[in-house]
């Protein structure tokens, strides 16, 4: 499961198995680190393959039983980062987000970077502050779902991440923190529940 810091952890750790409390690297940006995150998806891939960003690759959670290909373990781990969006994501540590959503193309690198830069995109522009999570998360989503839908076969999604697949098939543009049974955010981008509401197939 992708684990994002908390707002009671002021030390970010690294994206990986629940429980994991080994500090994250300097460049994953650490609260009040200066260093940007790469611009698009691409750069960020060519420096996880030098060294300098690690994220982990966290698909487990999603998928039952082990991965059978590169492109299902990539469509599983980019359905856990909807899971973190929809669950636990507030809109602080953008980068943290954006780089376990990167990770995930290390696995069918090609056509994920392809499907995912306009996710990436958008998440960038959070980490920036030229967005905000309230405009961008649902769309965000939205992307992510298309594209694990992609790569995964529903009988092979872990029951807790199924109900994903059916959400928000539309437009991005179209899609809501309500459709996707999440969390909303009020004026001031603080998080709150929002009750799920029972939606026509066709409009999620």
């Amino acid at each position: 499961m992708c684990i994002l810091p908390t707002a009671a952890s002021e030390d970010p750790i690294i994206l990986g198995s629940p429980g994991d409390s080994v500090p994250a690297p300097k460049t994953l940006g650490s609260p009040g680190d200066s260093v940007p995150a790469p611009k698009t998806l691409g750069e960020a891939l060519e420096k996880m393959k030098a060294g300098s960003i690690r994220a982990r690759f966290d698909h487990d959670a999603a998928l039952q039983g082990e991965a059978q290909d590169q492109k299902e373990a990539c469509g599983a781990c980019l359905l856990d980062k909807v899971d973190a969006i929809v669950v636990d994501w507030s809109g602080r540590y953008a980068r943290h987000l954006l780089f376990a959503m990167a990770a995930c193309c290390t696995k069918d690198e090609f056509d994920c970077a392809e499907d995912v830069a306009p996710a990436y995109a958008l998440l960038e522009a959070v980490d920036r502050r030229e967005a905000t999570a309230a405009e961008n998360a649902p769309q965000i989503a939205a992307l992510l779902i298309e594209a694990a839908a992609k790569r995964l076969k529903s009988e092979r999604v872990a029951e807790t991440h199924t109900h994903y697949l059916e959400r928000c098939r539309g437009a991005p543009k179209d899609c809501t923190m309500a459709k996707l049974g999440g969390r909303g955010f009020d004026a001031f981008g603080r998080t709150e529940k929002v009750e799920q509401q029972q939606q026509p197939r066709e409009e999620l």
